[in-house]
């Protein structure tokens, strides 16, 4: 099963640790060995996903294989970055991605995203409104009433949830230095154009992932305090939160003291989205290092925790991290664990955690 190279290469933050790691899209990770091209036909999860880049990387019966299997696991969405001179230089290869999980009923959840011209994180906007412009562009072709669905031949399945920037609270992604007022007010002009295109008011846009991170300056909390002083609860539709902990228990500690911040400040009605969470099996020592034993029972208890804080917590969905182990590119750093923390090796077997996490998504049923 081959690959379609894209010439990009992305810079990712793995896992919100703070050590920025540049992930090439042509070697993301690996198609499991049990992957097979029938369509799948379980009723998936929307409250569940994965980051996109396990099939927006790939083409053809590999991508058709993946979505199969990912769908039967449970899951309902796709968390990708549209970042904005890879969409402009290559949309249709956008489109097709987004037609083939439509076709799988798979939802994606866009992050609206422009990368430093080095490729190497993201320097703080200047013309919030231009990139607000391509915001609303990717609304007009993908969302309630957008262009695509008309073209497609496949099932209609609009975006109605976006996420505008990925963990602003650190350097690498907000250059030269965090700034939780300038975000805020870059976000409400962004999400201002988009409500404004065709189906825009059928739309939400919420915040970039905010991992609770020694390398965010200041601290997630007082940058969350930051942006509700800017008036970001006017401005967004819900907060996104990368709730990184040792164990299920400390993950869910950190959702109970964001939303209490939200709360405190008015926002008592917003969800919180977990855009990423996950511990690693192996590789460098790390907190986040808990082994296949570990992480599988991790998994079997966070999964249903954040199906419950659904209510209580206000938890509108939660992106596992990740499907597939990675590999780092020519310019990555050696070694990270975050290149450990997929439910499937390279080699494509299944690890524990895969079983895992299948069974406890399919509880939620």
């Amino acid at each position: 099963m081959g690959r379609r190279t894209l010439a990009l290469v992305l810079t990712a933050l793995i896992a919100g640790t703070g050590v920025a790691v540049a992930l090439a899209s042509t070697d993301t990770g690996s198609v499991s060995q049990a992957c097979g091209i029938k369509q799948a036909t379980r009723k998936a999860a929307p409250f569940v996903g994965f980051g996109g880049g396990d099939s927006f990387t790939i083409t053809g019966d590999a991508r058709r294989c993946t979505m199969n299997e990912q769908v039967d696991v449970g899951i309902g969405f796709l968390r990708q970055t549209f970042e904005q001179g890879q969409y402009n230089g290559n949309p249709t290869y956008f489109d097709d991605w987004v037609a083939e999980a439509a076709r799988h009923k798979i939802t994606i959840l866009p992050i609206v995203f422009v990368a430093a011209p080095s490729g190497r994180g993201a320097k703080a906007p200047k013309n919030s409104k231009a990139i607000g412009k391509y915001a609303a562009s990717l609304v007009k072709r993908y969302g309630p009433k957008g262009t695509l669905w008309n073209d497609c031949e496949c099932p209609k399945r609009p975006i109605k949830v976006w996420q505008y920037w990925n963990e602003p609270n650190l350097k690498v992604y907000w250059q030269p230095k965090p700034n939780a007022k300038a975000y805020t007010k870059s976000m409400g002009i962004v999400r201002s154009q988009m409500r404004k295109a065709p189906g825009g008011k059928g739309i939400q846009v919420i915040s970039g992932g905010l991992p609770d991170s020694k390398s965010s300056k200041p601290g997630v909390y007082k940058y969350v305090a930051q942006m509700y002083k800017a008036g970001a609860a006017k401005k967004m539709d819900g907060l996104a939160f990368h709730p990184y902990a040792h164990n299920a228990s400390g993950t869910m500690d950190k959702l109970k003291k964001v939303r209490k911040f939200m709360n405190k400040h008015g926002d008592k009605g917003a969800k919180i989205w977990v855009t990423e969470i996950g511990w690693a099996t192996a590789g460098p020592k790390s907190e986040f290092r808990l082994g296949e034993g570990q992480t599988a029972t991790q998994i079997k208890k966070v999964v249903p925790a954040l199906w419950k804080a659904r209510k209580g917590l206000k938890v509108g969905g939660f992106q596992y991290y990740t499907w597939s182990d990675k590999t780092a590119c020519s310019t990555c750093i050696a070694n990270h664990w975050g290149y450990y923390a997929g439910l499937i090796k390279l080699d494509g077997t299944h690890k524990k955690t895969f079983a895992a996490f299948k069974k406890a998504v399919r509880g939620l049923h």
